[in-house]
């Protein structure tokens, strides 16, 4: 039993010197790990972010996971001070004017600039299909 954790201790401490084959046999390890582990393991997902930065577009959009969008609406094709209630019909009647398939609103979250200013929003949509016209 002695002999098994003064082993582990060196495994975990990374204690064998270069060249020698217990070395070898613990990076061939890590690179088995690395490229034989599929990505649906580990539920690695990229956050959707705006594809415009503030006042380079109107409207944007990007496809997201199982094909479905993400949409950017810039501040200036909303009028400022919209309450919750009113802000999503406001972004789907722009969108609208993009997408010619039936879709529904998911979420909308602001996004604000660096210094505190909205500079307009994400609208996530529950729908899949073509590329928007």
């Amino acid at each position: 039993m002695g002999r098994f954790l003064e082993r582990l201790g060196s495994v975990v401490l990374w204690s064998y010197n270069r060249g020698t084959f217990p070395y070898d046999v613990m990076c061939a390890a890590i690179l088995l790990f690395v490229f034989l582990t599929p990505g649906s393991v580990f539920h690695d997902q990229p956050s959707p972010t705006p594809v415009a930065p503030a006042g380079s577009q109107d409207i944007s959009y990007t496809r997201v996971e199982e094909g479905k969008w993400v949409f950017f609406v810039s501040a200036r094709l909303i009028p400022p001070g919209q309450d919750e209630a009113r802000l999503t019909p406001t972004a789907r009647t722009q969108i609208e004017k993009i997408l010619s398939q039936p879709f529904e609103v998911a979420d909308i979250k602001p996004v604000v600039s660096g210094n505190g200013e909205t500079v307009g929003h994400s609208v996530w949509l529950n729908t899949t299909g073509p590329d928007p016209q």
